[in-house]
């Protein structure tokens, strides 16, 4: 137990220490005009995440959201990296404040640590904002002390008061490593809740579990509007509730579905019981053939682009795989500033469906004129929306640098 929130500290604290750039716990201003406010850091994400928060400079040009590998080195401390950050969603010229800004599938990624940044550009002025570390977890078999289990997509205001149930939660996990010695276990002789002590009020209609995933079983629910006293908060990090129904049953509910009335400093942490033993499917028949897209070669045409005159972008695609793809999938290039990543212009084109060692180019034209005689780098990512089933997504990106000529400019 002390290993683990020691752990869990080192993650948050201690890649601080080593020069990572991580945000808060608690939320920015509500009147802040770039922000991400769900998800918050140190959280577990899965499947298709909302991200919300609010892109909302004077004079914005467009936002996007992109991710990235979290670098540990040897003895697990936050290395300094120049790993390439690859596209969550595409460029937005909408206006967003305290709502949805987009959608990242988690899918196209290896389980394991990430940093989200959000990325809006008003005029020539780049701002960003990051969230960093987020566990991506997709696989079960994998599952981890941080991890949560899979729940039904709330609406943007239930996602934010989640986001402010889940930093408290976390504060008072914090808080406990200088008063260890009074953790109660689940199951064990509980503490009564105090009759002015903090509650939860259930956002929509919740389930109640014996645990703190949606692994365990449920013992209960709270309907929408309903109330409950707060026990207790879980001790694994995930932020879940350990509540009392009218009925006298206790278990966990999801910070993703309630708001919290009340101060949670002096809640004590619950040790959840161990995870029910998880039947074994039945094993699901392979597909024969299945569909591998894979980028192997890129240039621009001419070699040396110049500023301000349309040049190419030439991507050569192959089918690696077994079987043909399903249908016709969409290849997006992107041109950042080698020296920092700051966005510059993107394009979309289109690759018909491939059979098995097929191969296919694709011409896709772009118009870069700002930083004239420095380096570019151009990314292009192959079926970057995931509309198109594969057998590997790891696999879909190639890169190339090159130095911006004078051109018109």
């Amino acid at each position: 137990m002390r290993r683990f929130l020691s752990i869990l500290l080192f993650i948050t604290v201690g890649a601080v220490a080593s020069g990572q750039i991580l945000e808060p716990l608690t939320p920015p201003d509500s009147s802040s005009a770039i922000a991400i406010t769900y998800p918050v850091p140190v959280l577990t994400v899965s499947g298709d995440v909302t991200i919300v928060g609010t892109a909302n400079q004077t004079g914005l040009s467009n936002f996007f959201l992109e991710f990235r590998p979290l670098v540990l080195d040897e003895e697990g401390n936050v290395a300094d990296s120049d790993a390439a950050w690859f596209p969550a969603t595409l460029p937005n010229s909408r206006p967003v404040v305290n709502d949805v800004l987009g959608l990242w599938n988690t899918r196209t990624a290896p389980d394991g640590l990430y940093e989200l940044r959000l990325v809006a550009i008003a005029g020539r002025t780049t701002e960003y904002f990051r969230v960093s570390p987020l566990r991506v977890l997709n696989d079960p078999q994998a599952l981890s002390p941080f991890a949560v289990g899979p729940q039904a997509t709330p609406t943007p205001g239930d996602v934010l008061a989640g986001a402010q149930a889940t930093q408290a939660a976390l504060a008072t996990l914090f808080a406990f490593q200088n008063n260890p010695g009074t953790t109660p276990t689940a199951g064990a002789s509980q503490p009564a809740p105090a009759a002015a002590g903090p509650r939860v009020v259930a956002q929509t209609n919740a389930n109640v579990r014996s645990g703190d995933s949606t692994l365990y079983p449920t013992v209960g629910s709270l309907l929408a509007g309903g109330t409950a006293p707060v026990l207790g908060i879980s001790s694994t990090g995930t932020g879940w509730f350990y509540i009392e129904l009218p009925n006298g049953r206790r278990g966990f509910i999801s910070p993703s579905t309630v708001r919290v009335e009340g101060s949670l400093i002096n809640v004590p942490v619950i040790n959840p019981p161990p995870v029910p033993a998880t039947p074994t499917p039945p094993a699901t028949p392979t597909p024969v053939t299945q569909a591998d897209l894979l980028p192997n070669g890129i240039a621009t045409d001419p070699s040396v682009p110049q500023c301000n005159q349309p040049f190419n972008v030439r991507v050569n695609i192959i089918n690696n795989g077994t079987g043909p793809s399903s249908g016709a999938a969409q290849v997006q290039v992107i041109d950042r500033r080698a020296s920092d990543g700051q966005f510059i212009t993107s394009a979309v084109g289109t690759i018909p469906a491939l059979s098995p060692g097929q191969g296919f180019l694709i011409l896709i034209p772009l118009n870069v004129s700002t930083y004239v005689g420095e380096a570019h780098q151009i990314t292009a990512v192959v079926n970057y929306d995931n509309a198109v089933p594969e057998v590997n997504n790891a696999n879909n990106s190639i890169s190339l640098t090159y130095t911006l000529g004078p051109g018109g400019c």
